[in-house]
């Protein structure tokens, strides 16, 4: 395992399509005493997405919505009250100001990378604005959409990913990205009219989104990080704090460029006999690293994963807490750790 096969994240803003068979919502408009009616709201906005794009497969694992700013077209709806064939005239309903978000419910998403699929019902559409008037069955009524009262609902089925490459730099490779989520289902009633006709008059939104744009990936997870830590450019073995670990290990060990890594280096404890141990920062490393021992300097062997306490070697990306080195009761005994990026 190399780190070419780390994914590197990173984040774009999304917008909604204006295509055929996306982006509506297919309204119903129901209730008792009430003639079904039907009619479609206009979706248009933007999202951000956040993916960890692997670049040799051209897939992700992640896809992870957020501050979605969504509009929805005014609708109208009108039809006929009745009971048992008797006319109770004709009602309307009118939707004005519709806005609301998109987002993922818990991050990060997840996706299949093979497939570019996920479960729809990860990601959910809130309208939390605007304003509902109209008549029905002698009454007249106003409600609104709020945090309280929102217009809300999930996808369902399978959504889907597509990454397609749309060109490169020395340092990061854009594609174009497609993000299908099917199923939105959002619902909200209320109660009109005057006994004894009331109905509970429920109004359903389903339909399509998709969403596209940009996205520029970091060729590398080592390279996401120089740019976040403002050292674009710097070179993998280099050193850029001179704390005498290189930049590639700080990047891996989950560190920073500029604190010293000295707290975070392979150390002998004080029980007897003497063992090694790592202690890596709390978020966990950011690439698989390999512990290697030797007797001697210059020969070195990775270590038996059944040495080490964490029972693997490589150690997983999202290492944390302190990993030890079972002692062997050898005079002396040499550690080190080893990553690629």
């Amino acid at each position: 395992m190399v780190s070419r096969m780390i994914a590197a994240p990173a984040v774009t803003t999304l917008t909604l399509v204006d295509e055929p068979g996306y982006n509506t919502l297919q309204i119903t408009v129901s209730g008792q005493y009430l003639s079904t009616s039907h009619t479609q709201s206009k979706l248009t906005g933007t999202v951000g997405a956040w993916l960890d794009v692997d670049h040799p497969s051209e897939t992700t694992r992640e896809l992870t919505l957020f501050n979605g700013l969504i509009a929805g077209s005014d609708f109208s709806a009108t039809g006929t009250a009745s009971s048992f064939g008797f006319p109770l005239g004709t009602y309307q309903l009118n939707a004005t100001g519709l806005a609301g978000t998109f987002f993922t419910i818990q991050a990060p998403g997840t996706v299949t990378p093979a497939t570019g699929t996920f479960n729809a019902a990860q990601h959910r559409f809130v309208i939390d604005q605007g304003t509902v008037t109209g008549n029905a069955l002698g009454q007249s009524y106003q409600s609104a959409f709020n945090s309280q009262n929102p217009f809300a609902g999930t996808g369902s089925g399978t959504g889907s990913v597509t990454l397609t490459p749309a060109g490169a730099d020395a340092d990061s490779i854009l594609y174009q990205v497609v993000v299908v989520v099917p199923g939105v289902s959002v619902s909200d009633s209320m109660l009109v009219g005057n006994p004894p006709f009331t109905s509970n008059v429920t109004v359903t939104g389903t339909g399509t989104i998709k969403a596209a744009g940009v996205i520029d990936v970091p060729r590398s997870g080592y390279v996401a990080w120089t740019l976040r830590e403002g050292i674009g450019g710097a070179p993998f073995n280099g050193d850029v704090n001179g704390d005498g670990v290189s930049n590639g290990m700080a990047w891996a060990m989950g560190l920073g460029s500029l604190p010293s890594a000295a707290a975070h280096l392979p150390r002998v404890t004080s029980s007897e006999p003497p063992e090694f141990e790592i202690p890596f920062a709390n978020g966990g490393s950011r690439a698989p690293l390999w512990i290697e021992v030797a007797e001697s300097p210059g020969v070195w062997t990775v270590l038996p994963p059944e040495d080490c306490s964490a029972g693997e070697n490589p150690l997983s990306v999202g290492t944390q807490g302190t990993v030890r080195v079972a002692a062997t009761g050898a005079s002396r005994r040499f550690i080190r750790l080893r990553t690629e990026e």
